[in-house]
């Protein structure tokens, strides 16, 4: 039996919870939040740094989170209000909830913290037990009046700074100019030399944010409870946080989807999507149920594989899919409404260059230029 499983920001939702939140309560959030990230970009994809993961600015931002008082219940809150679903992702998700139990167990796996995915299983009644999130309790920790001070003047020093930027392929410290080196370095002694010794940097070693290898070991860890292989998954998803869980599905047979993806995600996953709304994810997740892994990625693949670009034109979408569309009721169009505008691709060597910025042309389109940016 398959079992299907989805990344939450990206195929699901509109948002980037982690960077709203730092752009509500944060002073120049938007900023901070956005040089972080990009300096998580390169500990987990550049230098590879030991024990971390890509995702886990989801935790560097939590020292700041407390030196302005931000508390479980502003999180819940805020959550709650903003929460903002791609078009179709709630019948999607409800879809889900309601018929495939039955026949197939679907999960999110999502590096969000907690409380952003308790505002989305209330929304839309998907399951909480079946979503594995980033857990945090932020009101566990606390720091004193010096060290807030001493987080907020860090957060004055982070918003003044320049993204660091460097060239794709480079292996480590020594590809960095003069410039972004700086960056770099300074944040290093930022985190590592300045905030971890802190009582409050003990949140370093203590969440566990569920990005990089920890989405792989989330699917693993289904696999197992369910009896299932790993080769009969389907896996959505838009980000760097996929990658490991991209590579461990190509590895063992299963499907894996670039939603919107960016770069990171495009190159590791072995179809992508691109699609102002998430109907023609939610009709190849209805055809997996139905044809199981093998049957649909031979079908995908017969078809996407008879053009140049490997994309399927709206012919060949409409002829492979066309009994899978949900109830009219839900979706009251025909198949070709719903595929119009939206790409579906074999990611291939030959075709990756198009793929990404098609991929992320629609990726600003659809969730801004803000946060399409972020890895």
């Amino acid at each position: 039996m398959p079992f299907i499983a989805l990344d939450c920001e990206g195929p699901i939702t509109l948002n980037d919870n982690a960077f709203e939140l730092s752009e509500e309560f944060i002073p120049y959030g938007n900023k901070v939040f956005s040089v972080i990230s990009k300096y998580d970009d390169f500990l987990a994809d550049v230098v590879k740094r030991l024990n971390y993961k890509a995702g886990d600015t989801l935790k560097l931002i939590i020292p700041f989170f407390k030196s302005v008082g931000l508390t479980s219940k502003d999180m819940e809150e805020f959550s709650s209000k903003t929460l903002s679903l791609i078009d179709g992702a709630e019948q999607m998700i409800k879809d889900i909830s309601r018929e495939f139990p039955h026949t197939i167990p679907a999960f999110i796996i999502s590096t969000s913290y907690d409380s952003y995915l308790r505002a989305l299983s209330k929304k839309t009644g998907f399951m909480f037990d079946n979503i594995y999130c980033t857990r945090v309790n932020i009101d566990s920790y606390n720091v004193s009046s010096s060290e807030a001070m001493l987080l907020k003047e860090l957060i004055n020093e982070i918003a003044s700074m320049d993204i660091p930027e460097w060239e794709e392929g480079i292996k480590g410290y020594s590809g960095l100019d003069d410039k972004n080196s700086k960056i770099i370095r300074r944040l290093d002694e930022i985190f590592w030399d300045i905030i971890a010794p802190m009582p409050i940097g003990r949140v370093f070693n203590e969440v566990n944010t569920v990005g990089g290898h920890e989405k792989a070991n989330s699917l693993k860890d289904i696999s197992k409870n369910l009896n299932m292989p790993l080769k009969d998954a389907i896996y959505a998803g838009d980000s760097i946080t996929d990658v490991e869980a991209f590579q461990l599905l190509r590895s063992e047979g299963g499907i894996s989807i670039a939603f919107n993806g960016n770069g990171y995600a495009v190159r590791n996953a072995e179809f992508a999507i691109a699609s102002n709304d998430a109907r023609l994810l939610h009709i190849i997740i209805k055809a997996f149920s139905t044809l199981g892994n093998a049957m649909l990625k031979d079908m995908l693949k017969e078809a996407l594989n008879r053009t140049e670009s490997h994309s399927a034109t709206q012919e060949t979408l409409q002829k492979i899919l066309e009994g899978f569309i949900p109830n009219e009721g839900d979706y009251p169009c025909c198949i070709s409404n719903i595929v119009k505008g939206s790409y579906l691709f074999l990611t291939t060597s030959q075709n990756m260059d198009i793929v990404i910025k098609i991929s992320a042309e629609k990726r600003r389109e659809v969730r801004g230029k803000k946060i399409a940016s972020l890895g």
